[in-house]
């Protein structure tokens, strides 16, 4: 229920590959789960939760509402939540100098990159600073969608 561990991302998104969008859906599935009301969440959480899922207060409700409608089911199978969470982060603004960073994928998912997506890989592995701005913006958007990369919001002591 904690906030994303941000400082942490190299180790979570590209080793173990869990993006705070996933993170977020599923503390919001573990409480839909266990019944607990979205005030459980800690607000900060909820915020966070809110930017990347789209998911806030009345949502939670609207979609507990779904899954308490089908009652037999709930009772047996708490999984049904998990179908009505997005699939995908909402698009949210991504500022020019936010760094881009790859995620270790595997050979069947990079098999399935375009002609585009290899090239813009391949660049980011390649440049020293990895800016946003450097980028073909819809092309990184769409990896991010897929969560082949992640981004880094460099902080500087000065």
């Amino acid at each position: 229920m904690q906030l994303y561990p941000y400082h942490l991302a190299d180790y979570m998104c590209r080793v173990l590959r869990i993006s705070p969008f996933r993170y977020y859906c599923d503390i919001l599935f573990e409480t839909m789960k266990n019944e607990q009301p979205y005030d459980s969440i800690p607000n900060f959480t909820a915020a966070d939760a809110l930017r990347l899922t789209g998911i806030g207060r009345n949502e939670f409700i609207d979609i507990m509402n779904k899954c308490r409608s089908k009652k037999l089911m709930w009772k047996l199978n708490k999984s049904i939540a998990k179908d009505l969470l997005p699939t995908q982060p909402v698009d949210f603004p991504i500022e020019p100098w936010w760094g881009v960073c790859l995620v270790n994928f595997t050979l069947e998912e990079f098999k399935k990159l375009s002609e585009e997506e290899t090239a813009t890989i391949d660049k980011i592995c390649k440049e020293e600073a990895n800016s946003y701005v450097l980028f073909d913006m819809k092309i990184i958007d769409d990896l991010y969608k897929r969560g082949l990369v992640y981004f880094d919001v460099p902080v500087y002591t000065d």
